[in-house]
């Protein structure tokens, strides 16, 4: 199973505490896991990059200003909201 997590950290803190264990569990249990996350320019050393890949997760920083954060933000809602991320067949529906 592949696994897509996308967060946007501040520092270490409850957000980030659950991705990476969350993350390095998915992994343990033979999930291919891989983590964006969505940084400021220059902040190429955070610490949940570090700690994700030596927990074997793939990371993949995203550096954006936080003036571009929002389009980002924007550009993926529209993303999940045309349902491009999931098939029909694999979307989360509340029932």
């Amino acid at each position: 199973m592949r696994v897509l997590h996308i967060v946007a950290p501040g520092e270490i803190g409850g957000l980030e505490r659950v991705v990476q264990l969350l993350a390095h569990g998915q992994a343990r249990d033979g999930a291919d896991v891989h983590v964006a996350l969505v940084v400021e320019p220059g902040s190429a050393n955070h610490a949940l990059l570090t700690s994700l890949t030596a927990g074997g997760v793939t990371t993949h920083p995203i550096a954006v200003s936080s003036r571009a954060y929002w389009r980002v933000l924007m550009w993926w809602t529209r993303v999940r909201l045309a349902g491009w991320v999931f098939p029909p067949s694999r979307r989360f529906t509340a029932s």
